[in-house]
């Protein structure tokens, strides 16, 4: 019998909440805590370190992806233990140091911290937690702390410096245990991850003796970072949060299967808990309603720093008065007419914000006529707020009202012509109206803009394959699969279905019915991609038979 116990992200929440002022966990976050804020994960890097190694280096005369696959598998460099996937092929992708800082540094780039690290932020404000330990190479902490709350954390990503580290110190602090891309050293290659700084794994021991543990996103699969979680004390919690889109509560035996024998073992000696959650944002948003989100906190924060840039600003002028003072009250009431206008349009927005509220509620509860009607509400007020046009369409959609729709979208587009979501859900809309060209038309605008998601790529995929552009077809599901998550499984049979291959879509829409909570039968009843496998019996049993 083992000794894993299970716990639920609520019974977490709530021993967090009972700590405030005296943490009792440090949080351990991994590459799929930032999965949510369009970081891809190692997994996703390994596929596409496999295609690019491939593309540059595969003979010309194996023309299918079997032969390049065997062909890939059979290079002397190639890792026979999938544990040592990332290291070496990312090592043969960018063998020098340079290039592979280069090739972080573009995956990290212009990624804002989601939902879920808005929270972790204000609980490190509100000192439920104060100490981050990650292996992520990523600045997303430290940019939620700055963007919603007045703390500054000290970020360790040297040895050196986590060798000046006091943990009893009330100030957040962020170890970085791979380094950060701000800095030269990132640990990537197998030689690198072989061993921790000395200095650092020192203080990671010491957190581990302090404070119980929280791991959200992390594999496991480091040997030289499992030997130092192996230190933290009998006497605090282990918590390792297991991601799994499961409608129902797997048991511990259950959630067990989808981690690695290491962090089993792990969770066996220490008498750890594993617990179930749907996602990083998800799980943190249930933590911070349980522990107590503070959006007024973070508001007057930020009002905060405003009245203490002004204070500073004053004493400034008391030694600097001839000079500094006269450009200080200019500034001052610059910035009081700028407040005054912002104040204006502050207002507008929160008109818009509570309205697009009521609206998603409407929606949700099947009033398509009042979500209509307080969509243009938002419009009256403001023609250009975001995604008002794109909202108002979809409900135009709903209503089969699709030359609205179409209008909708468009007006979308012209006012927010980097916004992905009204393109994609044009070139939909046409696509299932058989205008393909046009569809095509605004897919290589948004290409051209760079407005695009995986959604753009998988209309992509049916409008080539319908214009009979095969090669096209090809590649923009690559670029699709290459943006998904490995359990994104609607959207997986959208592209099997649209490259014609219908026994992967069924199976795969399949398991999207069995395992995603947000999966939207009706929706995919009438939806264009699976429009070659709408009368399979095996797909009208999933989806709902739509002559019944």
């Amino acid at each position: 019998m083992s000794d894993i116990l299970a716990s639920t992200v609520k019974q977490l929440a709530y021993k967090i909440k009972d700590t405030k002022g005296h943490p009792r966990f440090a949080f351990f976050l991994g590459a799929g805590a930032s999965r949510q804020s369009g970081i891809i994960t190692a997994g996703e890097m390994i596929t596409d370190f496999k295609k690019r190694l491939k593309d540059e280096h595969c003979p010309d005369e194996l023309d299918t992806d079997e032969k390049k696959d065997k062909w890939l598998q059979e290079q002397p460099w190639y890792p026979k233990d999938s544990k040592d996937e990332y290291c070496k092929l990312f090592e043969k992708f960018e063998p020098k140091e340079y290039g592979r800082r280069g090739h972080i540094e573009r995956i990290i780039d212009g990624k804002e911290p989601s939902f879920g690290y808005a929270v972790l932020a204000n609980l490190l404000a509100s000192q439920y937690i104060n100490t981050i330990i990650t292996t992520n190479f990523d600045d997303l902490v430290y940019s939620a702390c700055s963007i919603y709350t007045g703390i500054r954390p000290i970020v360790y990503a040297h040895g050196l410096l986590a060798s000046e580290m006091r943990i009893a110190a009330k100030q957040p602090k962020i170890l970085k245990l791979h380094g950060d891309y701000l800095y030269s050293t990132l640990k990537n290659t197998q030689e690198e991850l072989k061993t921790q700084d000395p200095n650092m794994e020192r203080q990671v021991i010491q957190v581990l003796g302090e404070y119980g543990l929280v791991v959200i996103g992390y594999s496991g699969c480091d040997e030289s970072i499992m030997k130092i979680l192996r230190n933290i004390s009998h006497k605090n919690d282990l918590y390792w949060c297991v991601q799994s889109h499961s409608l129902g509560d797997l048991s511990v035996e259950d959630l067990l299967k989808l981690v690695n024998p290491s962090v089993k073992a792990l969770l066996e000696e220490k008498r750890g808990t594993i617990v179930q959650i749907k996602g990083f944002d998800q799980m943190m948003n249930e933590v911070g309603e349980i522990a107590g989100f503070s959006v007024r906190e973070m508001f007057g924060s930020i009002l905060e720093r405003q009245d203490y840039i002004i204070d500073k600003m004053q004493d400034f002028a008391d030694n600097y008065a001839k000079i500094l003072l006269p450009k200080i009250v200019e500034a001052l009431q610059e910035e009081h007419e700028l407040a005054t206008e912002n104040a204006n349009k502050r207002i507008i927005n929160i008109q818009c914000l509570d309205l697009r509220g009521k609206a998603s509620a409407a929606r949700d509860a099947g009033n398509s006529t009042e979500a209509e009607s307080l969509y243009r509400q938002i419009i009256k007020i403001n023609p250009q707020y975001k995604r008002a046009h794109n909202d108002l369409g979809i409900i135009l959609e709903d209503m089969e009202r699709k030359d609205e729709a179409e209008e909708a979208y468009r007006k979308e587009i012209e006012f927010n012509e980097e916004d992905p979501h009204a393109y994609s859900n044009l070139m939909k809309l046409l696509r299932s109206q058989g205008k393909n060209a046009e569809a095509l038309e605004i897919g290589e605008k948004a290409l051209k803009r760079k407005a695009t998601t995986f959604e753009t790529f998988i209309s992509l995929v049916g409008i080539h394959k319908a214009l009979g552009n095969t090669s096209e077809a090809n590649t923009c599901a690559a670029e699709a699969r290459k943006q998904l998550a490995p359990d994104a499984w609607y959207h997986l049979a959208s592209i099997a279905c649209l490259s014609g291959n219908q026994e992967a879509a069924i199976v795969n829409i399949k398991r999207a019915a069995e395992e995603d909570p947000e999966f939207d039968p009706p929706y995919a009843k009438k939806d264009p991609d699976f429009e070659s496998i709408r009368d399979d019996p095996r797909f009208k049993e999933i989806v709902g038979d739509s002559t019944t």
